[in-house]
């Protein structure tokens, strides 16, 4: 037996893993990190094992395995370095139960490694081994759970109290005194005020920043690294832009901190048990202490600011409506065109920035609007009023395609395979509880375990292929009869009425391409070209229409 083999080789390389975070405090110095070591070790000496590495995670929680010791280890077990890895109990491992069990059951067997918890009595290559070590791993996650819960409850009822706390970060323009309450910083304080004012004078964030920039005024966190020391790595070879790098974004999010006013905000974000992903909590979830400190902007000031704030947002968003943002494209590069505003004339263009000179596509919207009136005008001419004929042409090719035949059968077998797949789960679940239940021996077990893994992953790729191939195949589009219909439908509902139908364009288009012819003499405008593709069924739509004619006629319009 492997177990065997591993106890008499003298070349078995043994891992020691420990691990300790804040939550383990309750046991005590039995379970520091140096006492773990030396539990650990001696227990190596004796068995007379080779000791190849110790790998120690302090501070960090078994809830996560992203550890950077826990990381190396595992890079040397894939390297082929390690028989055995050693630790004090299932818990020092981790406390996520699913991916400690999977380490446990599935990894270190896969890879000939033999698991050992002293104190918990988990040996992977020992039939006598305890059993229970599933139900173990649950009860150290719950263990972990209760004690988030805990660490909540007490941060929670900290917060409640308003208390003030000193963070790392300073909010710029404050400083704190003894009883790290927020006062306000004479050298940064100014520049507060300063961009508050000038904002309501200018109602331009970009204007303030520039000024800023020409004062050559610290950024905040620059200004946190000269007077507390934070990210020193980062900014002891500062450049000018690190320093006075101001922008319009940065002036924003000032704006927007009811900080300034002198409110004392707590838990502004919520994070949830075995997950490092934050969420902005809602205004509800916050504790919020209005006036808790000398304010750098008056209440009206601030409430003024805000105001100006909307109504900005407001007019850029009116502004920067595209009905084309998804579908407009530069014919010579592909991107997207974009919404230029020209201050002098007040006219909006839509122009490619990748591209420059004569030939870059650009074209003004309210031309582009009529032009694509005149094609959408054009399609509902000659498509609506021979619906008929049109749906009967569909069909018509439909037959002479095999396309949704082949579809259909990839299909078929996509959901036999699913079927399959789904068996073979279960039987690999039944085959996890007749182990528990001690039905199976543990050669059996793995070697069934090993096979049902192999033939999941088989079959999961080969679902896979199937679907991309269905994806990718010039076959993809599954019913181009009901697509068809639908086509009909949305240029029934088309009225071009600029609140309501401009949402039906991406419903008609796949792309709408545009280039320029290049300009010949200084007198002569360029005329834009345009190329209309019809979403799913561009062949038949096109069909209808003479192309030579129609595309004339888009350049007439121009």
């Amino acid at each position: 037996m492997f177990s065997q083999m591993i106890a008499n080789n003298s070349n078995t390389y043994t891992a020691i893993y420990c691990r300790l975070s804040q939550d383990d405090g309750i046991y005590g110095d039995s379970a520091s990190i140096q006492n773990q070591k030396t539990f650990l070790r001696n227990y190596v000496l004796e068995k007379g094992w080779k000791l190849y590495d110790i790998y120690c995670d302090d501070g960090y929680s078994g809830t996560n395995f992203n550890r950077p010791g826990f990381k190396q280890m595992i890079s040397d077990i894939e390297a082929g370095r390690i028989n055995i890895v050693v630790t004090k109990d299932l818990s020092r491992l981790g406390r996520d139960h699913i991916e400690t069990g999977r380490y446990i059951e599935q990894y270190f067997p896969d890879h000939n490694v033999r698991y050992i918890a002293i104190n918990d009595n988990v040996d992977t290559f020992d039939e006598n081994s305890d059993d229970l070590a599933p139900f173990k791993n649950i009860i150290n996650e719950y263990y972990a759970r209760d004690c988030s819960k805990k660490v909540r409850y007490t941060l929670n009822n900290h917060m409640k109290t308003g208390k003030p706390t000193k963070t790392s970060i300073l909010l710029y323009g404050y400083l704190y005194d003894k009883e790290n309450r927020r006062v306000p910083d004479p050298d940064a304080a100014p520049v507060i005020k300063f961009i508050f004012q000038r904002f309501i004078e200018t109602q331009s964030c970009s204007q303030v920043a520039k000024e800023l920039r020409e004062k050559k005024a610290f950024l905040p966190l620059y200004y946190n690294y000269l007077v507390n020391d934070y990210n020193s790595e980062k900014y002891n070879d500062a450049t000018d832009e690190d320093k006075y790098g101001w922008t319009r974004q940065t002036i924003y999010k000032i704006l927007k901190k009811r900080e300034y006013k002198g409110d004392y905000i707590r838990g502004k974000f919520k994070t949830r048990f075995k997950s490092n992903v934050r969420r902005k909590a809602t205004e509800e979830e916050m504790y919020i202490f209005e006036h808790k400190y000398e304010a750098l902007v008056s209440d009206e000031d601030f409430d003024k600011v805000q105001e100006l704030l909307r109504n900005n947002i407001n007019k850029q968003a009116v502004a920067a409506f595209n009905p084309y943002r998804r579908i407009l494209r530069c014919a010579i590069c592909g991107n997207p065109l974009r919404l230029q505003n020209d201050k002098k004339t007040g006219r909006t263009r839509l122009a490619c920035r990748n591209n420059e000179g004569a030939e870059s596509p650009s074209i003004e919207i309210n031309m582009l609007n009529d032009i694509v009136k005149d094609d959408i005008t054009c399609m509902q001419k000659y498509i609506l009023d021979n619906e008929d004929e049109f749906l009967k042409r569909v069909l018509e090719y439909m037959e002479k395609q095999p396309y949704q035949k082949k579809v259909n059968d990839k299909k078929f077998e996509i959901e036999n395979l699913k079927k399959k797949l789904e068996d073979t789960k279960n039987s690999e679940k039944n085959v996890f509880e007749d182990y528990h239940k001690k039905l199976l021996s543990r050669e059996t077990y793995l070697s069934l375990l090993s096979s049902y893994s192999e033939q999941i992953q088989e079959l999961e790729n080969e679902i896979r292929v199937k679907e991309i191939e269905i994806r990718n195949s010039t076959y993809q589009r599954q019913d181009l009869y009901a697509e068809a219909k639908e086509y009909l439908k949305i240029l029934k509902e088309f009225n071009f009425d600029i609140e309501k139908d401009y949402s039906l364009i991406p419903e008609l288009y796949d792309s709408i391409m545009i280039k320029c012819e290049p300009v010949i003499t200084k007198y002569k405008q360029r005329s834009p070209i345009i190329d209309f593709n019809v979403k799913g069924i561009n062949e038949f739509v096109r069909g209808y229409i003479d192309g030579k004619q129609h595309k004339q006629n888009m350049r007439n319009i121009c």
